[in-house]
């Protein structure tokens, strides 16, 4: 018993190393945290749509690219034994990273929206007159 608890506490510490170090790394890599909605995500179920909007699975998303894109040698070299930092300040180090990729991640998705509604807002010919776009006042009792 006592071995498979220090067992499961290395395993731990690792994982805990190797994420903060791709989330830390990830951050500084310019280009990948804004994501572009596909061509088809009108065609998309519902389930598929909740999912791709979820912050963290374009967290997710967003480390899998990164790491696609990098040499893993680095991060190996990283977070080698001797040079990573105790448990609890791995914890508190993910908690503080995991905020700024809630704001990341939360702003781009706000930013690509906003972007999207403006270009289609664009294409659109405004087919509106005056009176729809600012109706007459209802009153109660009419």
């Amino acid at each position: 018993k006592q071995s498979f608890s220090v067992l499961a506490h290395g395993y731990r510490h690792r994982t805990f190393a190797i994420i903060g170090c791709i989330m830390t790394d990830a951050l500084e890599f310019q280009g990948l945290h804004m994501s572009s909605k596909s061509k088809y995500y009108s065609k998309l179920t519902n389930s598929s749509r909740i999912l791709l909007d979820n912050p963290s699975c374009r967290l997710m998303t967003v480390l899998r690219k990164y790491i696609n894109k990098i040499d893993i040698t680095a991060i190996e070299d990283a977070v080698k034994s001797s040079s990573i930092p105790p448990l609890s300040t791995l914890e508190k180090g993910l908690v503080a990273l995991t905020r700024q990729w809630k704001h990341l991640v939360i702003t781009s998705a706000c930013l690509n929206c906003i972007g999207n509604l403006s270009f289609c807002l664009l294409l659109q010919p405004s087919r509106m007159s005056k009176d729809e776009l600012h109706p007459a006042p209802v009153h109660a009792g009419e």
